[in-house]
């Protein structure tokens, strides 16, 4: 993916577009599911392990301020006022980023309405996006999204969150140290639809190649979904430009649930349920 910045998890860094995150606020659009609730659908589960929505996050989080949101539906302004205190309300985002002056604004609206939000706010003067996955609809709009950004000088960035999960970090850290030999492959089994559980799989693939795609080919399960709008299903293969080979198979919803990444010298494997329990004992 072309120029989408992280952004340093807001930690007062200084970054390309000359933002401070310690004096920065931020504005919401949407506020449901990956925006405010998400996390009440996690607690007591073994992954959740950190604040999953995006206003948890940012109350955890040095040099941020939350002072707006903005959604369709008052009922659910409303109950996100009452759980966490803003009092600042829009039902039009573009009138809230008018009367804001908005620094960063986070976006977690539905996928189809998230191309033409990003642009918009991008021609708006936004100086920073930070926005739920998967990133949009097609390589289309994500074209569209990142020339605009670029143009109007605004930094975006996507939350694929589980890039920093602690037992990928040591995956990497084990690889950056050659213990398992050369990196070569890797491999992901997985009962997750395409965009919107595997845009954290391709993601990931990125950070351990560190290096763009070469060439990918794929296979969709199913061509009559193909045709329609849902999200999809397949299988298919990347060969990166350092000559990483990603494979993935997203399967269906009893796939078995197993990652690879692989080396000449030994495998490192990743089964979520049994980490998950090693992790809950350590």
């Amino acid at each position: 993916m072309r120029d989408c910045y992280v952004l340093n998890h807001f930690l007062g860094e200084t970054n390309k577009g000359g933002l401070r995150w310690d004096l920065t606020e931020v504005r919401l659009l949407d506020v449901e599911e990956s925006g405010s609730t998400i996390d009440d659908e996690q607690v007591g589960k073994p992954q959740f392990r950190y604040p999953w929505a995006h206003v948890p996050a940012f109350i955890e989080a040095r040099g941020i301020e939350l002072v707006a949101a903005s959604d369709l539906s008052v009922d659910r302004l409303n109950d996100f006022s009452r759980r966490w205190g803003i009092t600042v309300l829009y039902t039009d985002y573009l009138e809230m980023v008018a009367k804001e002056q908005s620094d960063i604004v986070s976006v977690t609206t539905q996928a189809a309405e998230r191309a033409e939000i990003i642009i918009s706010l991008a021609e708006l003067g936004v100086r920073a996006i930070y926005t739920t996955k998967p990133m949009c609809r097609s390589l289309a709009e994500a074209d569209m999204m990142i020339d605009t950004c670029r143009k109007n000088g605004v930094i975006l960035a996507i939350a694929c969150h589980k890039n920093w999960i602690p037992w990928f970090l040591a995956c990497l850290e084990s690889i950056r140290e050659g213990k398992i030999g050369r990196f070569s492959s890797m491999v992901c089994n997985y009962g997750w639809s395409l965009s919107r559980g595997h845009s954290h799989t391709l993601a990931l693939f990125r950070l351990f190649t560190d290096a763009p795609a070469k060439w990918v080919f794929g296979h969709m399960n199913s061509d009559e979904a193909a045709e329609g709008d849902g999200d999809l299903s397949g299988m298919g293969m990347i060969l990166y430009e350092n000559d990483i080979h990603g494979f993935l198979s997203t399967g269906g919803r009893h796939t078995l649930r197993l990652g690879n990444r692989c080396g000449v010298n030994s495998p490192i494997l990743k089964d979520h349920e049994v980490l998950n329990k090693l992790l809950l004992k350590n």
